[in-house]
């Protein structure tokens, strides 16, 4: 399920009631950020992380962090907004999952 609020017949939420909202989003469905910095939905992560033998799959595991834990970092210019890198090697993600909580300044 993406997350995306309308901006047409709806008012925007406070900042801090849109990130409530995208940080229940990220927990909710598990997105995860590799040891890189860049973000996974659930799927794609799962996909990523079998990848690799079990012992980069612990090293990656002990580098990575839910998103959710980070989510201040995931600001944009009017919009908390997370956006799924795929699963590796120039794929992307089959789903095109996102996560977009637009807010009035």
């Amino acid at each position: 399920m993406d997350m995306e609020q309308p901006s047409e017949n709806r008012e925007l939420l406070s900042e801090q009631e849109a990130f409530q909202q995208f940080w229940e989003a990220l927990n909710k469905e598990s997105w995860m950020t590799d040891c890189d910095g860049e973000d996974h939905c659930a799927n794609c992560w799962s996909k990523f992380i079998n990848r690799f033998d079990k012992n980069m799959q612990q090293s990656l595991l002990e580098g990575s962090v839910p998103t959710s834990r980070i989510a201040k970092s995931r600001k944009l210019r009017d919009a908390w907004g997370v956006y799924c890198w795929g699963f590796g090697e120039g794929s992307k993600c089959e789903e095109g999952r996102k996560i977009n909580i637009p807010f009035k300044k």
